[in-house]
């Protein structure tokens, strides 16, 4: 028989438990993944402190995996042994995860994942490098779709934050799609946000005069702040004109300015056909879409979780927090 363990939280502001756990068969749409490995998100952070979001407990976290097909449900697409890279989060609807979410979650031996939030992983792309985008790349294209930019066009896009896991996605995308990108980060991460596609890189603990001047007279589309803190939004909106696209939750508080992608619409899950099935398989096969931040492969076992969760709340620049199974 086999057997399952996961990291499990079992209430809200606790550590995370390694243990035996539930082996849940994929049903119809689905896919079970034999993870090889896992990222963390600062999302993992704010749900073991608040329990944001989560209907029903005990309840597994982790978001972003790769791995290989372990059994595939009735008429899949997939085959036992597939190398991919999954969002293998519960299905979110109605300002919750789904109800049904048993075996769903990234920490654990073996993961459910709706097959359309799936994709097969390139050769060339080892398991930690596939980890590292997933949850990121769905959430900048959601901030995407908040802007009304989710279309090739050209102009130019301001990110805030672009050596953050969801900026450094969202230049690739805005990128891809042939907007001009300018960004911010600390002065250190310049050259890499250059490298993954931004023409113009501003320290974000420098004065805002130059970034001032350079917007003068600029055909500015939209704004994206991938930090979504009060300060950072609050910055943005005296920088620009337009909406301030937020990643965060409940932000759209902070101003007029401000509208979050969970106003949109549901942020993560009625995207996932399109950027699965058509954008990374595209971006991804031509080397345009890099996986990106590149991983910090910090230990191997479940144990490590909540060590990834623990760094992660600290603050992880131009790196993703990965652990191997």
């Amino acid at each position: 028989m086999v057997i399952n363990r996961a990291a499990i939280l079992k209430a809200a502001g606790e550590r995370l438990v390694v243990e035996d756990t539930s082996y849940v068969k994929p049903g119809a749409g689905q896919v079970l993944i034999k993870v090889q490995a896992a990222a963390i998100n600062v999302a993992d952070h704010i749900l073991q402190d608040t329990g944001l979001f989560i209907r029903n407990w005990p309840y597994t976290l982790g978001s972003d995996v790769a791995g290989t097909i372990e059994e595939a449900g009735p008429g899949s697409s997939f085959q036992p042994g597939d190398r991919v890279y999954a969002h293998c989060n519960q299905k979110f609807s109605q300002g919750g995860f789904d109800e049904s979410c048993a075996g769903f979650g990234g920490f654990q031996f073996y993961t459910l994942s709706l097959e359309d939030h799936t994709a097969k992983l390139p050769n060339a792309i080892g398991f930690e490098q596939g980890c590292v985008f997933p949850l990121s790349v769905t959430t900048a294209y959601a901030g995407l779709m908040t802007l009304g930019l989710n279309q090739p066009g050209s102009g130019y896009v301001f990110v805030w934050g672009g050596s953050s896991s969801v900026g450094t996605n969202a230049i690739q995308l805005f990128k891809n799609l042939g907007y001009t990108v300018i960004t911010t980060a600390s002065p250190r991460n310049f050259g890499y946000c250059r490298e993954i596609g931004a023409s113009e890189v501003f320290d974000y603990n420098g004065d805002d005069q130059p970034i001032i001047g350079f917007l003068k007279g600029k055909n500015l589309l939209g704004t994206l702040d991938a930090m979504s803190k009060e300060d950072t939004l609050k910055r943005c909106m005296k920088l620009v004109d337009g909406t301030v696209c937020s990643v965060a939750p409940g932000t759209e508080k902070i101003g007029p300015q401000v509208k979050t992608i969970y106003q949109a619409q549901d942020p993560h899950f009625n995207i996932q056909q399109k950027v699965y099935g058509e954008v990374l398989p595209k971006a991804l096969g031509n080397g345009t879409f890099k996986p990106k931040p590149d991983p910090l492969v910090i230990g191997n076992g479940l144990e490590y979780a909540q060590e990834g969760i623990d760094m992660c709340k600290k603050g992880v620049s131009a790196r993703k927090v990965v652990f191997i199974l």
